[in-house]
């Protein structure tokens, strides 16, 4: 093996060890924005339940208050 040979086989090596690394890198990054998005998704739900809850308090509240 020649030393242009011994020098692109090392090139590309490095190059493909990087890209290793770049892809696991993105895809800890999406893992970590989905855990995001479901943690919020799952805030905004806990927020939903609690309005529409206080809304039918409020509407039974008015229910049970109606003369007879």
């Amino acid at each position: 093996m020649d030393v242009v040979t011994a020098n692109t086989s090392t090139k590309i090596f490095f190059f493909s060890a990087k890209l290793c690394v770049l892809c696991a890198s993105a895809v800890k990054k999406e893992k970590i924005a989905t855990a995001e998005a479901q943690s919020t998704q799952s805030f905004a739900e806990k927020k939903r339940n609690q309005r529409v809850n206080r809304n039918t308090r409020q509407r039974s509240d008015l229910v049970a208050a109606l003369p007879r």
